[in-house]
């Protein structure tokens, strides 16, 4: 996830590896969501049965979310 808010929107980016193989299965972007709604939308996809790894761009605005997202779901 990168995370941005006005000028560049926050993008969760949804990959499927299949063999060796990434493939790409959704692309949210969120131009002017509020950061509540980011998290939920975000949290609503980390507590998945199958989700295996979340890669959160903790450098500036998005260290907030990346360190709650570790507090809650494990590094």
């Amino acid at each position: 996830m990168d995370v941005g808010r006005k000028n560049n929107p926050s993008v969760i980016w949804i990959d499927e590896k299949l063999g060796e193989i990434l493939y790409t299965r959704r692309v949210i972007p969120l131009k002017n969501t509020p950061y509540r709604v980011q998290k939920e939308i975000l949290y609503d996809h980390l507590s998945h049965p199958n989700f295996r790894r979340c890669c959160i761009d903790a450098t500036g605005i998005g260290n907030q979310l990346a360190e709650e997202a570790m507090q809650d779901f494990g590094a």
